[in-house]
């Protein structure tokens, strides 16, 4: 029986839409990618995984959790506090993107803005790793 290969990326967005496009541009990059429709599940699995992804993407708006609260989360663990938080919204408020950054998030892409600025991002910040 074979394992499957460790995620490089973790992606948590509520909209499937937007979520099915950033997981096709990672995998097109030929990056394994894990996806999450929900912040908990991601959470459970994130504090659970004995290796970690390279670089997280998540949402800023979702229910349960948003991505303020999940930076903080991971920023307040030593094992997760150095994984770098991309964060993806349509927030254009640049309070919420300067407490994001502030928080830990290493970027912040407009969602609509994907398809220029995810790629560029993510290789960016993978390679700090």
């Amino acid at each position: 029986m074979t394992s499957s290969p460790t995620p490089d990326v973790f992606v948590v967005d509520d909209n499937n839409l937007v979520r099915t496009g950033i997981v096709r541009m990672l995998e097109n990059e030929n990056l394994v990618v894990k996806e999450f429709d929900r912040p908990r599940p991601f959470i459970a699995e994130i504090f659970a995984a004995k290796t970690l992804p390279r670089i997280i993407i998540s949402d800023f708006d979702m229910p349960e959790m948003n991505g303020m609260e999940i930076i903080q989360m991971l920023k307040s663990s030593p094992a997760h506090k150095h994984l770098p938080v991309l964060v993806v919204s349509a927030q254009i408020n640049p309070e919420i993107h300067e407490k994001a950054v502030k928080a830990g998030a290493v970027a912040w892409i407009k969602k609509s803005s994907i398809g220029n600025d995810m790629m560029p991002a993510v290789r960016k910040f993978m390679l700090h790793r």
